[in-house]
């Protein structure tokens, strides 16, 4: 029973050690690019739509407007 545990414990033991491995990612370089063209292919790579959205916020301290019907709370 000892030796049963023992083996249990070092196949445990091995797949904790697998699963807190990292693994070695593989980076693809093109061969093409220098120092000298580097953004004429960053400019390649650049996805350009038809029309472009700008979203902005606006914000400013001005009261929205009111109603006759709420101008009565403000008054003096």
């Amino acid at each position: 029973m000892a030796q049963f545990s023992k083996y249990l414990l070092f196949f445990f033991l091995g797949i904790s050690l697998q699963s807190c491995s990292q693994k070695k990612e593989n980076i693809i370089q093109n061969a093409n690019v220098t120092s000298k063209n580097i953004v004429e292919e960053i400019a390649k790579e650049v996805k350009y739509y038809p029309v472009e959205e700008n979203y902005g916020i606006r914000y400013g301290n001005r009261l929205p407007l009111l109603s006759s019907s709420q101008k009565v709370f403000f008054q003096k």
